[in-house]
């Protein structure tokens, strides 16, 4: 679905997701998305919807936190396309088994994720939960705030890395030129290098996960 910002005219694309609660289903889901948003890379792209996936213990209450073999491959996605996840800003779970005691599980599983370019043209970008009482989802809306360009964002560290040992190595190769000027600029010029090389590998080396 494509929306207007009315008083910028910019278009963007809105994905509603709805990923199935079993592997098989889930896995093909985030394939249909990997190829959606290849053809779409010039669009401004905001991804929401119920994802079925806790991305860690944080995201969870009660019960027993299995690891899910699908958040590698949105950690993927959110890293080729820019992608930032915002939480809400009132509460952190948005799904409830509705039982008490405990019993009781509640699990962060719908998310709303927007690309970078769309975050720095806005002051201020908020999610909320909304209270539900039929639903063992809750709503998540997403507020923007008034427009202007926020510059680059901080850089965001993908633990797709971690288990790779050429990022290492890509690393070492962005801090050992020499750079003068102050500690700042050494700094900042430094990881600038080893962000543009982490991406062009991440972009470069699809991670297929056969789980």
């Amino acid at each position: 679905m494509d929306v207007i910002q009315i008083s910028t005219k910019e278009k963007y694309s809105i994905i509603n997701i709805y990923t199935q609660n079993h592997y098989k289903g889930r896995k093909q889901c985030w394939a249909t998305i990997k190829e959606a948003l290849k053809e779409m890379q010039a669009a401004k792209v905001i991804l929401e919807g119920d994802l079925n996936l806790v991305k860690s213990i944080e995201e969870k209450f009660g019960g027993t936190y299995h690891t899910n073999p699908s958040k590698d491959v949105l950690e993927e996605i959110m890293e080729q396309h820019n992608l930032i996840d915002i939480p809400p800003s009132n509460g952190k779970y948005n799904w409830s088994n509705k039982k008490v005691g405990k019993s009781n599980i509640k699990e962060r599983l719908d998310r709303i994720l927007i690309q970078e370019n769309i975050a720095a043209m806005y002051i201020s970008i908020k999610s909320k939960i909304l209270h539900t009482i039929a639903s063992d989802h809750k709503l998540v809306t997403i507020v923007m705030g008034k427009m202007g360009n926020q510059g680059p964002l901080p850089f965001r560290y993908s633990s797709i890395w971690d288990s790779n040992t050429e990022i290492s190595e890509l690393v070492k190769e962005a801090w050992e030129p020499r750079v003068t000027g102050s500690l700042q600029y050494i700094w900042e010029t430094k990881l600038k290098t080893a962000r543009t090389k982490l991406k062009e590998w991440t972009k470069a080396n699809e991670i297929i996960i056969n789980k």
